[in-house]
C-alpha cells in the first residue's frame, strides 16, 4: 500500500510527512481552496523534499499545468 498526504501547505510539513513515511505529498493549485500554495510556495516545499518523494499536484478544471510541470513532474498531475 502507498500513502499519499494531501494539501501540504508548509516545507516543515512535506518533511515531516515524509520522515512519518509517506510515499507522496499532494500539492493543492485550485485558488479556491483553503490549502492551495503558490508556484514559489510549491518550490519551497519540493526543494525539501527527499527524492524518493513523489510530488503531485492537484488543480480544477483548466488549472495552469505549464507553471507546473517543472515542479512536480509530467506524470504526476491531477484534475478535478
Amino acid at each position: 500500500m502507498r500513502v499519499k498526504i494531501c494539501g501540504i501547505t508548509r516545507p516543515e510539513d512535506g518533511v515531516l510527512a515524509a520522515r512519518l513515511g509517506t510515499d507522496a505529498v499532494g500539492l493543492v493549485f485550485h485558488a479556491q481552496s483553503p490549502r492551495s500554495v503558490t508556484v514559489e510556495r510549491a518550490r519551497a516545499i519540493v526543494a525539501a523534499l527527499p527524492p524518493f518523494v513523489t510530488r503531485v499536484g492537484h488543480g480544477a478544471s483548466g488549472f495552469n499545468t505549464s507553471c507546473t510541470m517543472d515542479i512536480i513532474g509530467k506524470s504526476n498531475r491531477r484534475r478535478h
